[in-house]
């Protein structure tokens, strides 16, 4: 578990390295989603340890009331709050969230409760949580979900050995539940990778610490929480690539299947190209990357053609940015986020032309803010293609060669230089100043006394 005793879903997805890292991010990412403001009053159903007030209570200047039935928990959670500095702004009860009779909140978090919650109760759960929240208050419900119908709410060996009362219910359950009682869903969420991961390293921090967990829990125990990790990952990581994949990600799953030239990619068709590509992003990457080298190829699905024996995708790089640009938004990722993935997926085929581009062509692709993430995905795209790397090896290596200014070279004259040369006010000037950036640029000009002659024999006043 985590050191901090955070014991659920943690968010690797978005740049952590740790364990610890993931849980802080998933902490910050319940208070962004509730949009916590300084002095409101937030409820943290089944508050655990404390963790998740701490967290908003420091970080976000709310007043916490944290509750959970373990008097053991409340007890460490008010003395971490006390360590904190941070009494006067927890407070922790042992109570059952029926039983409250406070006035409400500005804002509630449940993070791993409404998995016991049941069938029998989700109704009862909905309602009092919305009575517990002030008009225009906001619900964050966090827990483990169940796809498919006609399943019990726990499988036995869970029932028996891990969660007696778990009872995970259908996502399509808890939320008319929710809005019977009166609330409206904003947002839904899928973690179901991130789970995997946070298992793995649970998994991980049981079998390097075993011989203390085996003085713990002993032998049986430690067996049946080794097979539950091992277990559950595996069934988050299919829901990742299969069932969850189409809900979330459907033009991703659509590259299943599409085939490939195998003079260009011998490993086979676009999905199986993809995956090859994301294994190898190391860790800590942006997000914009990571994105931008699982869509680079979304487009191919809706632009492949057959032409004999030959397989084509042309314009496949436009249409796939809109289609990134369409999946970020509804995945809520910002406007700048956005628009570098576009600027990826537009341009990841760009590179092979490097060789033979102009020179001021080249200097403008090598000189985008966004190149480096460009270079690195180019990189692991012909790595899980045919391996040649020579387009990539020659950017990188003209980009060491030319230096900042030979890039970005300086002004030489403006719209004000060229009228007081003779020419009018208007569009023509930019045009002007266009082509004299483009002849800075291949070197024909670099001075100012150059940059005049240039100007009065291309574009006589």
């Amino acid at each position: 578990m985590c050191t901090r005793r955070r014991a659920s879903c943690a968010v690797s997805s978005r740049g952590a390295t740790t364990l610890e890292e993931a849980q802080e991010t998933k902490l910050e990412l319940v208070c962004a989603k509730l949009g916590l403001r300084p002095g409101e009053r937030l409820l943290d159903v089944g508050c655990g340890w404390g963790s998740f007030a701490l967290h908003a209570a420091r970080e976000h200047g709310v007043h916490v009331t944290g509750i959970t039935l373990s008097e053991p928990q409340a007890a460490l959670a008010r003395t971490r709050a006390s360590d904190a500095g941070l009494g006067d702004r927890i407070d922790i009860r042992v109570a059952d969230y029926r039983e409250l009779r406070d006035e409400p909140f500005d804002a509630i978090a449940s993070i791993g409760m409404v998995e016991h919650v049941g069938n029998a109760m989700i109704d009862a759960y909905a309602a009092r949580l919305a009575e517990l929240l002030r008009p225009g208050g906001r619900l964050l419900n966090h827990g483990i979900a169940r796809l498919r119908h006609g399943d019990p709410e726990a499988g036995p060996f869970s029932e028996r050995y891990v969660f007696p009362d778990a009872a995970p219910l259908h996502l399509s359950r808890i939320l008319a539940a929710l809005e019977s009682a009166g609330l409206v869903t904003e947002h839904v969420e899928g973690f179901a990778a991130d789970y995997a991961r946070t298992l793995l390293e649970w998994l991980r921090r049981v079998e390097a610490r075993e011989d203390e967990a085996l003085a713990l829990v002993g032998p049986e125990r430690l067996r049946v929480w080794r097979v539950y990790l091992r277990a559950a990952r595996r069934g988050f990581e299919l829901l990742a690539a299969t069932s969850l994949l189409t809900a979330v990600l459907p033009e991703v799953a659509r590259m299943q299947g599409i085939e490939q030239s195998p003079d260009y990619h011998p490993e086979g068709d676009v999905f199986r190209h993809t995956l090859l590509a994301i294994e190898q992003l190391p860790a800590g990457v942006s997000e914009t990357l990571a994105l931008g080298l699982l869509l680079h190829d979304v487009g191919k699905p809706v632009t492949a053609s057959r032409r004999g024996d030959r397989i084509t995708f042309y314009g496949h790089a436009t249409a796939g940015a809109n289609m990134a640009v369409a999946i970020c938004q509804r995945l809520r990722r910002s406007r700048a986020t956005w628009e570098r993935v576009a600027y990826l997926v537009t341009n990841h085929l760009r590179l092979v032309d490097a060789p033979e581009m102009r020179l001021s062509t080249l200097k403008r692709l090598l000189r985008h803010e966004g190149f480096d993430e460009l270079l690195a995905l180019a990189r692991m795209d012909a790595l899980a293609s045919n391996r040649d790397l020579r387009y990539v090896e020659f950017c990188a290596q003209r980009r060491a060669e030319l230096a900042r200014e030979e890039i970005r070279p300086p002004r030489l004259l403006g719209g004000d230089d060229l009228i007081d040369l003779g020419y009018q006010p208007g569009p023509r000037l930019g045009e002007i100043l266009r082509a004299l950036e483009e002849a800075q640029l291949e070197g024909e000009v670099t001075s100012r006394v150059e940059a005049e002659r240039f100007v009065r024999s291309r574009f006589p006043p």
